[in-house]
């Protein structure tokens, strides 16, 4: 590269170091893990018994909080934090998604629905988030390195 760069020759060396850079995020499998773990974890508080779901949701919350900071900490920057425009939609599709499988595991309470549906509900729920934990990767991997339209 010359000493005054060109506009082409800047913008290509902006495009290879996204391109580098998006490479190197990884969702780490262990985390991928533990987070649909508590997603189906949230799940499976409406489908508990009253007794155990308090127990439950502080378990949930706590597992949250502590994946957090680790993935925080670990990786040094936030996660999807005005980067990405497509990993959010994945957030927000797997949020509906919940609520509907939230909805599958009350099922037997609110109007005598099966009684297999809370742990079909709570299996699915781990499921969606563990594909919705590589689907967020992926998205928030292309538009970092400048890939997204």
């Amino acid at each position: 590269m010359t000493q005054d760069p060109s506009p082409h020759e800047a913008l290509e060396t902006i495009r290879s170091a996204r391109a580098a850079f998006g490479g190197r995020l990884v969702y780490p499998l262990t985390s991928r893990l533990v987070h649909a773990t508590l997603m189906a974890g949230l799940v499976g508080v409406f489908a508990a018994p009253a007794w155990l779901s308090f127990w439950l949701a502080a378990v949930v919350a706590v597992g949250g909080v502590l994946l957090v900071r680790h993935d925080r900490a670990r990786m040094g920057w936030r996660l999807g934090v005005g980067l990405s425009r497509r990993a959010p939609v994945v957030g927000l599709g797997l949020g509906i998604v919940l609520m509907a499988l939230i909805a599958l595991a009350m099922s037997p309470r609110l109007f005598d629905g099966p009684a297999w549906a809370p742990p079909l509900a709570v299996a699915l729920a781990w499921l969606t988030a563990y594909w919705a934990g590589e689907a967020w990767m992926r998205a928030y991997r292309r538009d970092v390195a400048g890939n997204g339209g």
